[in-house]
């Protein structure tokens, strides 16, 4: 296996990989895979008294790695620009300072699914259909909400005893403490751009248009999450 480092470990048996998927990190921080750099990459080393000692040529991400976790070793370093960085589309861009470096790097960071999760193409649905969405809501009862992030805030816990129950007619009826509300929903799109738009009285949280992200089915249980462009976050989830 090739660790995060890119160290390279030898397994010799079932327990030691049990053991280091044991002790694998999910690593909550951002990690950006829609731009990559273009090798090589050079790089001036200076020491104390600004004087060039050495020049670093960079080939691949794994020396990239070993150049930045090094960098204390050195004065001071600086990167020879121009450089190309490579979009997740495929196209190109020739960056000439640290500032228009960090400018591409923002401007790419939300641009593809970087699917940065420890199950690797679980979360694409290029063959998800509004009648799969449809059929999971309106089929599967008593839908409640495992997760809502909005603007970085996790509101699930407001939402504690409220069950949704969606009807094949377009609407959605949520009852909490003995009360019940009526609205809509509708669901529109395809693959990876399926709309699911809800509207209920008083729920100004989880009203709004929302993306299809994941639906997953397992034994006993169903979840269906959304997302939307800000990175909210919206799921139900279902015994079913």
């Amino acid at each position: 296996i090739i660790l995060n480092d890119y160290e390279d470990i030898v397994i010799e048996n079932e327990s030691q990989l049990e053991a280091f998927i044991e002790a694998c990190i999910d690593d909550e921080e951002d990690v950006i895979e829609c731009i990559d750099f273009q090798y090589p990459i050079s790089a001036s080393v200076y020491n104390e008294n600004n004087e060039i000692v050495d020049t670093i040529s960079v080939n691949s991400d794994s020396e990239l790695y070993s150049f930045v976790d090094d960098l204390d070793d050195f004065a001071a370093v600086a990167i020879n620009f121009p450089i190309s960085v490579v979009f997740a589309d495929g196209s190109t861009l020739t960056v000439n300072s640290v500032s228009e470096l960090e400018a591409a790097i923002e401007s790419a960071e939300d641009s593809c699914d970087e699917d940065d999760d420890n199950d690797y193409n679980d979360d694409d649905c290029d063959d998800c259909t509004t009648s799969d969405l449809e059929s999971i809501l309106v089929n599967c009862a008593d839908w409640t909400i495992d997760e809502l992030e909005i603007n970085d805030t996790d509101l699930e816990g407001e939402y504690v005893g409220f069950v949704f129950s969606f009807d094949s007619d377009g609407t959605v009826t949520v009852t909490s403490n003995g009360t019940s509300e009526s609205g809509t929903f509708t669901v529109s799109g395809s693959g990876n751009n399926i709309q699911f738009i809800i509207n209920v009285p008083n729920l100004s949280d989880v009203n709004g248009t929302w993306y299809l992200h994941e639906i997953e089915v397992e034994s006993g249980q169903t979840e269906v999450k959304f997302e939307r462009t800000n990175e909210d976050e919206l799921t139900f989830i279902s015994n079913c």
